[in-house]
């Protein structure tokens, strides 16, 4: 199995009936936020924004065909604590290559510094790929001024 593309991003679209292809909208790998001056933000704290992370494999060897993945997806915040883990299920059908699209609501923005999204790939229990790591920074800035 072998890795294509993975990124995060604020949108995926995807082709369903024509099976050209994915847009992806937003691609990111540093997010800021400016909040008031005096706000107070919880090192919980998310941005009610939906987001996904898209990833692309291609196999490498016609015994990976007809098989069942799982991707392990694991979002771990600055201070290295897990703020999401869950998986996503897809059977290999067309041209030897599979995406993932795992959406999310809710971006991390209670702590400054670099937000790891690792991404395990298994054929049942066992893994098919090294995990694969991902990494944005986020930055929260104090200063937006406050309306008159």
């Amino acid at each position: 199995m072998k890795l294509l593309f993975a990124t995060p991003c604020q949108m995926v679209i995807q082709d369903a009936e024509n099976q050209i292809g994915h847009t992806l909208i937003a691609v990111f790998h540093d997010f800021g936020v400016i909040v008031p001056a005096e706000a107070e933000v919880p090192p919980n704290a998310l941005l009610p924004k939906e987001w996904a992370i898209f990833s692309k494999w291609q196999l490498t060897s016609p015994d990976e065909a007809d098989q069942t993945y799982k991707l392990l997806l694991e979002v771990f915040w600055p201070d290295g604590s897990l703020l999401v883990k869950q998986d996503t299920i897809v059977s290999v059908t067309k041209k030897d290559v599979m995406a993932f699209i795992t959406r999310n609501n809710g971006f991390p923005m209670g702590q400054n510094g670099i937000v790891r999204i690792v991404m395990s790939l298994y054929v049942g229990d066992k893994l098919a790929h090294d995990p694969v790591t991902l990494e944005v920074r986020v930055t929260v800035t104090k200063g937006l001024p406050t309306s008159q």
